[in-house]
C-alpha cells in the first residue's frame, strides 16, 4: 500500500495526462447532456459521480486527478446559464488511508474555495469500493444521471463485481474503465494456477476456460496474449445494458517519454452518441498531436512502422454494409464495438461522427452506398441535392434510427 501512496504523489506522467483528457471529455459531455437532454420542462436534476479508485485528487505538481477534474468540470457546468443540475452527489473510494486523508482535504478545499457546499455533496470512503457497495448503490439510486469511473491498479478489479453494481441502476449513467492490458498480458504469460486465477477472477471466468482460450488463440489462430485480452473484454461486456462499448488504447510512460505501444485500454460504456463522440473526438485529437510531434523530429517517441497499412474507416464501412441494409445506428454500434490502437491508428480513421460522415458520403459519391429515408427525413438531414448527409444526421441517436444505408 505504501507504493500506491507514493505513486499518487508523484508528478503526473504524460500517459496519465492522456488518460485524464479522455476522462474529462466523457465527464464534460455526460454532465452537460444530463442537464439538457429532452429536458423540455427545465426541471432541476441530480447528478451522481462515483470514483472507485480515487487516489489523492491531485499530484504534487498540482495537476488534477480524476476527483478534482470532475469537481472542476462540475463547477463549469453549474456556472452555465442553461444548467439544470441542482445537486451533485460524489462518492469517492480510496482504500489507502494516507491517500484518502489527502483526498478529503483536497476535495474540501476545492468545494469551500468555490462556495459549492450547498450543491456538491462529497463522500470519501476509506476502504475498497467492493466493501462499500451499499453506499455506492445508494448514490446510484439518488439520480438517473451520472458517471462511474474505475481506474484500478494492475489487475485488482473484478469486472463481475463492477457489473453487479452498474447493471440495475445505470441506464443513463456512463461508465469509463481503465484496463491495464500490459499487466494482464504479463500475468497471462505465466502458466501457474495463481497467476491465471487473477486473470480469470478479473473477467469472471473459470481458469479451465481461460487455458482453453489461450490454447485456441495461440495454437489454432497463431495470435498472442493481446488478442486473448481483447476477446475477454468483448465477452465480458457483450450483455451490458448499453448501446455502445468503445475501447481505445493508450500508451505508458517509460523513462519520462511516451512509448509507441498499446499498454492500456480505456473502455467506455454509454448509450449516448454525444458522449461517445466527445470521447472519440478527444482520442482523435491526441493521435493528431502524436503525429505532429513525430513530424517535428521526435521520431524516437513514436517509432511508427512504415510497413503498416493504417486501418481505413471507409473500407470498414464497406465491409460492414456489404450486401446489407441497415440503420446508421446499427453501423455506429458496429464501428464503435472495436479496439482502436494508440500505436497504429490514424486520427482520420477513428469513427467520430465527422469521419463517419466523410466515409459514408465518399461511398455514396462512388455509387457504392445509397441513403434510404423518408422525404421529411431527407429534408432535415441531407444536402439540397439529396445526395449527401449533413452533420446534423449524426447528432442524436434518434436521427441515426431514421436513416438507412443500402449497399
Amino acid at each position: 500500500m505504501v507504493e500506491k501512496a507514493q505513486e499518487h504523489f508523484e508528478k503526473e506522467p504524460p500517459h496519465t495526462a492522456i488518460k485524464h483528457r479522455l476522462f474529462k471529455s466523457v465527464y464534460d459531455s455526460c454532465i452537460s447532456i444530463s442537464s439538457s437532454f429532452n429536458n423540455k420542462n427545465k426541471e432541476k436534476r441530480q447528478f451522481v459521480y462515483l470514483d472507485l479508485y480515487a487516489g489523492c485528487g491531485k499530484f504534487n505538481d498540482d495537476n488534477l486527478g480524476s476527483p478534482l477534474i470532475a469537481l472542476n468540470s462540475s463547477k463549469n457546468q453549474l456556472d452555465n446559464d442553461s444548467n439544470n443540475i441542482n445537486k451533485i452527489n460524489m462518492i469517492l473510494s480510496e482504500q489507502n488511508t494516507e491517500n484518502a486523508k489527502h483526498l478529503s482535504q483536497n476535495v474540501k478545499e476545492y468545494i469551500d474555495s468555490n462556495n459549492l457546499s450547498q450543491i456538491i455533496t462529497p463522500i470519501v470512503l476509506t476502504d475498497s469500493w467492493e466493501i462499500c457497495t451499499e453506499q455506492f448503490k445508494q448514490g446510484l439510486n439518488k439520480s438517473d444521471w451520472g458517471m462511474i469511473f474505475a481506474d484500478p491498479f494492475s489487475v485488482e478489479l473484478k469486472l463481475p463485481d463492477l457489473k453487479k453494481l452498474i447493471d440495475k441502476s445505470s441506464k443513463l449513467k456512463d461508465i469509463l474503465i481503465l484496463i491495464n492490458t500490459n499487466a494482464h498480458e504479463r500475468v497471462l504469460g505465466r502458466t501457474d494456477e495463481e497467476s491465471l486465477s487473477k486473470i480469470a477472477d478479473y473477467f469472471g471466468i473459470k481458469v479451465k476456460m481461460l487455458r482453453l482460450l489461450k490454447r485456441q488463440v495461440h495454437d489454432i489462430e497463431q495470435l498472442n496474449n493481446a488478442v486473448v485480452i481483447r476477446r475477454l473484454i468483448s465477452r465480458t461486456f457483450k450483455d451490458i445494458d448499453k448501446d455502445f462499448v468503445i475501447n481505445v488504447a493508450i500508451t505508458r510512460t517509460k523513462e519520462g517519454a511516451l512509448e509507441n505501444a498499446d499498454r492500456f485500454y480505456l473502455c467506455l460504456l454509454t448509450s449516448s452518441v454525444g458522449v461517445a463522440n466527445a470521447f472519440l473526438d478527444t482520442y482523435s485529437e491526441l493521435l493528431n498531436e502524436k503525429e505532429q510531434q513525430n513530424k517535428n523530429g521526435q521520431i524516437s517517441l513514436f517509432d511508427n512502422n512504415t510497413d503498416f497499412t493504417h486501418f481505413e474507416l471507409t473500407q470498414k464501412v464497406r465491409d460492414i454494409s456489404n450486401n446489407k441494409t441497415m440503420s446508421l445506428l446499427t453501423l455506429f454500434t458496429k464501428l464503435y464495438n472495436d479496439f482502436y490502437s494508440w500505436k497504429d491508428a490514424s486520427p482520420n480513421e477513428i469513427p467520430t461522427s465527422k469521419n463517419i460522415k466523410t466515409a459514408i458520403n465518399n461511398l455514396v459519391e462512388q455509387n457504392y452506398l445509397k441513403i434510404l429515408c423518408t422525404e421529411d427525413t431527407k429534408l432535415k438531414y441531407m444536402t439540397v441535392d439529396g445526395k449527401k448527409l449533413k452533420s446534423n444526421a449524426f447528432q442524436k441517436k434518434q436521427n441515426l434510427r431514421e436513416i438507412f444505408i443500402q449497399n
